[in-house]
């Protein structure tokens, strides 16, 4: 196996000139013709939160020269290529209508996680996936045919804030008054305040629909701690989709999402058999963000002439997707669950 150093942008081949790709396995770029390892060191970068009032006056949208973006006319998907990149159709439609636009890529990203899987292992992936779905369509399991699989680098926004929340609520406690048949329960309640304070870290927004488009849900979990330093080199052989939603409207749905976990921090706070929050005002400080590039696999397989789509996370492997669902299964589960009710009612009667 023949090895040289990357240096500089420069991603040729040392033995035989052909283009090089990065390499999920070895972490390093691979010759696309003789197979041949060039070894990557990667930049040593410190990875940077910006201030969310600052930040954008602060931020870098210089992605340089290595970078170019492309529209699909199908979809309306923008995705970033690394300069040397080229595309023949669309990552997340496969339509062939996509073009050069004389467009920005946006804000660039300091940090990313690389593919850890190679396409064959995506693969793998999805078919250990499907054949562990009970209400799947048995036949689907092996009679299915795929598309060609992408790897995407799919754009999120990931903050850091802490907060301090000033509440107002009740907590409730079950009484229970009577005997036998005229035995009765309810609930006292009793006026409570107080504060209660959390630190949020690495809460994540994509900044991206078109998984959205695809019906799927965007809630991949990524391990951040594992963020690498940006380099061109981690783009080249996949795509970098280019945001649609900045960082301030990413901003205000993650305050959404930190409200929920709030109020459920204060519940357990508040404590008692029920809880109720009646008025709530939340601080933030220190709050900071990042545009991180997260790593997909986008697919879909076809059974019986229906799509269904399907992306792998390029980390850990865990897949999002539909499935054909077995039509005698689900009546058959119904039908038991009909029973077990049935039979629970008839006990306690």
């Amino acid at each position: 196996m023949n090895e040289s150093v990357v240096k500089s942008e420069s991603y040729s081949c040392g033995a035989c000139g052909g283009t090089v790709h990065f390499d999920p396995d070895t972490q390093n770029l691979k010759c696309e013709y003789c197979s041949s390892i060039t070894e990557f060191t990667p930049p040593e970068i410190e990875i940077e939160a910006y201030d969310l009032e600052a930040g954008l006056e602060q931020c870098n949208t210089d992605w340089k020269q290595e970078s170019r973006v492309i529209h699909c006319d199908s979809c309306g998907a923008e995705t970033v290529l690394e300069g040397r990149n080229t595309s023949q159709s669309c990552a997340f439609c496969d339509s062939p209508h996509v073009s050069d636009i004389d467009s920005q890529p946006g804000i660039k990203p300091e940090s990313l996680i690389p593919f850890q899987l190679c396409e064959a292992k995506a693969k793998q992936s999805f078919k250990k996936w499907i054949k562990g779905k009970f209400f799947a369509d048995t036949k689907a399991k092996s009679a299915h045919r795929m598309d060609n699989i992408k790897g995407v680098y799919v754009p999120y926004w990931v903050f850091d804030t802490d907060t301090t929340t000033s509440y107002k609520g009740k907590r409730g406690k079950r009484v229970r008054t009577g005997s036998g048949k005229n035995r009765r329960t309810s609930t006292r309640w009793t006026n409570v305040s107080g504060v209660y304070e959390k630190n949020f870290r690495n809460v994540n927004i994509c900044g991206s629909d078109q998984i959205k488009k695809m019906g799927l849900s965007e809630k991949m979990e990524y391990k951040f701690e594992e963020l690498k330093g940006y380099s061109p080199v981690y783009l080249s052989g996949f795509v970098a989709e280019k945001y649609i939603r900045g960082v301030e409207d990413s901003w205000e749905i993650c305050k959404n999402k930190i409200k929920k976990a709030i109020v459920s921090g204060i519940k357990r706070q508040i404590g008692g058999d029920r809880q109720q929050v009646t008025s709530m005002k939340t601080q933030y400080e220190n709050t900071k963000y990042k545009h991180v590039l997260c790593p997909i696999f986008v697919s879909v397989y076809k059974y019986k002439d229906k799509e269904y789509p399907f992306i792998v996370n390029g980390q850990s492997g865990k897949i999002e997707g539909k499935y054909p669902l077995s039509v005698p299964k689900v009546i058959g589960a119904v039908v038991v669950a009909l029973i077990v009710i049935s039979l629970l009612i008839w006990q306690s009667s």
